[in-house]
Order: structure tokens, then C-alpha cells, then sequence
């Protein structure tokens, strides 16, 4: 599967859940027990830092910077989703956001301070793991050139159980993934998988 159909496939899937759940956990295909756990792992990417500017890449309707603002960060946001559906969601929970902006497609369109990726690089549907390994790969270039200080995203883990899996999602080696950032983007990185979801949290300094 090309990029072009796996963007496709993405956009059609979020799309569906935006339509059929609208602007919750569910419209995003989250757990809602787990979302906020999920959002306090990037804290390790601006370490106590209060005003930045941060492109969300796959932002959904927003929930990321809900829940910024919310703990009283001081942010210049620009929200990137492939799905319009989504994008329609996230304009219409924040109609008179300051410092906020919206860019359909699936890189952001301008560099800023720090970049994240949450939840989008597990549903690979029917790709197969090596055409999706390739893609998250994809990915994670281009959070690296869209930010001049750092990014982070997550992604479902290998060490998750056997028999929970699901065959539609992608599991990483985040050894295999670490590897590949550090031969390629940065050696400065920190991978987190201690806060009991079967996934990990990767964060990479540019600066």
C-alpha cells in the first residue's frame, strides 16, 4: 500500500469515527480511561516549560489542547489532521481559540518548537506490517523536520500480551524504532513505557 492509500485509509477510518461519536474519546478511537495518562507522557518532551509552540499531528478535535490549556499552558497550536471530518470537530470546539490554527493534511505546515504525534500510528487496518513499519518511519521524518527543538508520539508495543492483540493494529520494536532515530535524526532520545498501557512513548531533542 502506497502512502497515498494508507493516508486514505487512515482519513476514511477517523473520518467514520468522528461521524459516529462526534467530538469524545470514542470519536478518536481512544480509550477514554486512558487518554489523559497517554497526554502526561509528553511532558517529558518541553520539561516543565509553560509557553512553546507545538504542531499536534493527528490532533482529532482538539483533546491535546484542551488539556494544555487546561493546566495553564501558554501555546501558539497548530492542529493537523488528514481527516476534514475531524478538523470540522476540533473548529467547532474551539471557535475563538487565540494562537490556534488548523491544517488538513498529514504534516504540519510550518516548523515550530515541538511536535507530537498521539494514538496515530496504530491502526494499520489490512496494510501489512512491513508497508505500515515503512510509513511510521515516514512519519517520523517528517515530525522531525516540522519542529527546531524536539517531538514525541507513541505507539502500541511488541511487549504487549499475545492474545490481547488486535490484527488491524501495529505493534513496534522500540528498539528497531530507536535505532532508526538514532541513525538517522538525533541521538538524544528517551523512550517511556512505565505507565501501564500497552504502548511506549518516545522523545527526541533537535536542540
Amino acid at each position: 500500500m502506497t502512502s497515498d492509500r494508507i493516508l486514505s485509509f487512515v482519513s476514511d477510518y477517523y473520518t467514520g469515527k468522528a461521524v459516529e461519536h462526534g467530538a469524545t474519546a470514542k470519536g478518536v478511537d481512544w480509550n477514554p480511561n486512558s487518554v489523559e495518562r497517554r497526554f502526561e507522557q509528553f511532558d517529558y518532551l518541553w520539561r516543565g516549560e509553560r509557553r512553546f509552540s507545538l504542531n499536534d499531528i493527528g490532533c482529532g478535535y482538539g483533546a491535546m489542547l484542551d488539556f494544555l490549556q487546561a493546566r495553564g499552558f501558554n501555546l501558539t497550536y497548530c492542529g493537523v489532521d488528514v481527516s476534514a471530518a475531524q478538523l470540522d470537530l476540533a473548529r467547532a470546539q474551539h471557535p475563538d481559540a487565540s494562537g490556534v490554527t488548523w491544517h488538513h493534511g498529514s504534516e504540519a505546515p510550518a516548523k515550530l518548537d515541538y511536535t507530537i504525534a498521539c494514538g496515530i500510528l496504530n491502526v494499520k487496518g489490512e496494510t501489512s506490517n512491513e508497508e505500515w513499519h515503512g510509513y511510521v518511519l515516514r512519519q517520523i521524518d517528517a515530525m522531525a523536520r516540522s519542529c527546531t527543538r524536539g517531538f514525541a508520539f507513541n505507539v502500541l508495543s511488541q511487549h504487549s500480551d499475545p492474545p490481547k492483540r488486535q490484527e488491524k493494529l501495529y505493534y513496534a520494536d522500540g528498539g528497531v524504532i530507536l535505532d532508526y532515530i538514532w541513525a538517522n535524526i538525533s541521538r538524544r532520545f528517551l523512550l517511556v513505557e512505565d505507565y501501564s498501557l500497552f504502548e511506549f512513548t518516545v522523545i527526541v531533542r533537535l536542540d
